[in-house]
Order: structure tokens, then sequence, then C-alpha cells
């Protein structure tokens, strides 16, 4: 068997696979919930949404696996609340913790208890992109977040669509 031959036989045992796997979206999700929408990267890049401080827009990472909003110390917090002792892969460093200040995502304003100041410039150097925050779950926990990398968007969602599909619990 030819190798053109055998790569044909090999891409046909792998269609219906493929198939099952690529689920076309239910439905549009309807206007009524979509609180926020932002274009970001299709390529799997970072998630780089607008955040209003400061008379500015600067650009913030949407991370789900990150509990706290952070601030690059470099932007006008004040002075901290509170400085804590935590522990990370470098050793016990200082966290310093701040008021909410006030700020905007998109339309919709930034409400947590407070933020975390930290050193954002290792992101800045590794990414190319000119970082100012982190949006953690203390921000993201309120909304129905839905990422379409296909399309390029993240919306904030005020509930779930009805036809979304079922339930996986997530521990």
């Amino acid at each position: 068997m030819s190798p053109t031959a055998r790569m044909l036989l090999v891409l046909a045992a792998l269609a219906p696979a493929a198939l099952a796997c690529a689920e076309e979206p239910r439905t549009e999700i309807p206007r009524e919930l979509v609180l926020e929408r932002f274009r970001v990267a299709k390529g799997g890049d970072l998630l780089l949404v607008p955040v209003r401080f400061a008379g500015r827009d600067r650009l913030f990472v949407v991370d789900t696996g990150n509990t706290l909003t952070t601030f690059d110390e470099s932007l006008p917090l004040g002075v901290p609340r509170t400085v804590v002792e935590s522990i990370t892969p470098q050793g016990r460093v200082p966290v310093r913790i701040y008021d909410s200040p006030s700020a905007e995502v998109g339309r919709l304003p930034l409400q947590v208890p407070y933020v975390i100041g930290a050193d954002l410039g290792w992101m800045r150097e590794i990414s190319g992109y000119r970082i100012d925050g982190v949006l953690g779950m203390d921000f993201l926990r309120r909304f129905v977040v839905h990422i379409d990398f296909d399309r390029g968007e993240l919306l904030l969602l005020k509930a779930v669509p009805r036809d979304a599909g079922e339930a996986i619990a997530l521990r």
C-alpha cells in the first residue's frame, strides 16, 4: 500500500471520531443574558479584557484559576490595607492587600472586597502584552463565563442559556 493510500485510510478512520467530538453550538445566546461581550484571541493566547481604571483602559488577564483580582503595583492603588506573608516557590514573599479601587470591566463595575498588589512585569515580559492586572474568581464568580475560541469572544452572562446542554459537576 502506498504512503498516500495509508494516510487516506488513517484519515478516514479518524473522521468519525472528530465529528463525534466537535459539537456545534445549540443556538445563539439570547441577548438578554449577555451582560458584557469582549473580543479575545482565537489562537489560544491569553484572554485579555479592558478594565477602566484611573481614567484609562488597561489590559487584564481573565484567569479562572486565580482566586483574587490582582493589580500591578505600578498603578495608583493608594496605601496598602495590610501586608501578609505568602509562601511561593521563590520562598516567603510579602503580599500587599489594597481596598478595591473604582474600576469597570467593560460596563460592569469591578466589585470585589479587596485586591492584591503585585509586580506583574514578568507577565508583560513573557507575553509581550502590556498587562496591568488579573481578573480572578472573586469578580468572575458573579457571572456565567462563556468563552467561544472559534468566534474569539468572551461573554459574561447573567444566567446559563436554557439549551446549554448537560451540566458537568467540577470538583
